[in-house]
């Protein structure tokens, strides 16, 4: 589970000296010094907008709105679930990520979301309101929520990925639509992918230049599935 490799991590990080720093915010302004930096802060990145004129990123946003919740309903297996309202048609995609905990992920279109009023509502009366329309599906259990807000995905594309000693890593430098279910996948595979550039490569450009060289190619065959599995989910 997640909290036995956080504990490996913790435990390997420690043999070989290295600091772990968590809940800072690291200022794009001033990096620290170093070899390298791994920009992996996710689709919103910001060490990717400082320097987006080198980095030549696109978003394409979809025409869903979804927030992601958390539920205390234990699943076994990866689970969708297409609710018809007055309003138009709701749908959840959902999996076990804990020991009885699980992912709740509610999307429906940017119009039915507006005319279900949640355009209005805060977080609070969200998870409420989420509660009483899945209350046959959730069967007594609870939504979880953790500072959700509901919002359009956006597939994030990379001209190119790495600037100086800057290099990006899984979601800033790519998104693939949560329906596939790859973003975890995708950013452990760009990460060995990087280990593995700098086995074959003792300078800094040309480990990176590798990097990208391998992982794009890979990537956008991703992204393509995802696309088509995007636009499913949002003319269902």
């Amino acid at each position: 589970g997640r909290k036995q490799l956080l504990a490996i991590l913790h435990e390997r990080c420690r043999e070989l000296g290295v600091k772990l720093c968590f809940q800072s915010e690291l200022k794009v302004e001033a990096l620290p010094e170093a070899d390298l930096v791994v920009a992996a802060d996710g689709m919103n990145s910001a060490l990717r907008e400082r320097h987006a004129e080198v980095f030549g990123p696109t978003i394409d946003w979809g025409r869903c709105k979804f927030i992601w919740l958390g539920t205390d309903k234990p699943l076994k297996a990866f689970t969708f679930l297409f609710k018809p309202t007055t309003w138009g048609l709701f749908q959840v995609h959902a999996y076990p990520y804990d020991e009885g905990l699980s992912t709740w992920i509610v999307e429906c279109r940017e119009e039915v979301w507006r005319k279900a009023g949640l355009d209005g509502m805060s977080e609070a009366q969200s998870v409420a309101w989420l509660e009483q329309l899945f209350a046959p599906e959730l069967e007594g259990h609870l939504l979880l929520a953790s500072k959700s807000s509901w919002r359009s995905f956006p597939v994030v594309r990379c001209a190119r990925w790495h600037h100086g000693k800057v290099v990006l890593l899984g979601d800033a430098a790519h998104t693939a639509h949560f329906s596939i279910g790859s973003g975890t996948r995708l950013a452990m595979e760009d990460a060995i992918a990087l280990a593995g550039a700098f086995s074959k490569h003792r300078e800094l450009p040309a480990a990176l230049a590798e990097y990208q060289q391998q992982r794009q190619l890979e990537t956008s065959k991703v992204q393509q599935a995802a696309q088509r599995s995007r636009d499913w989910f949002e003319h269902a």
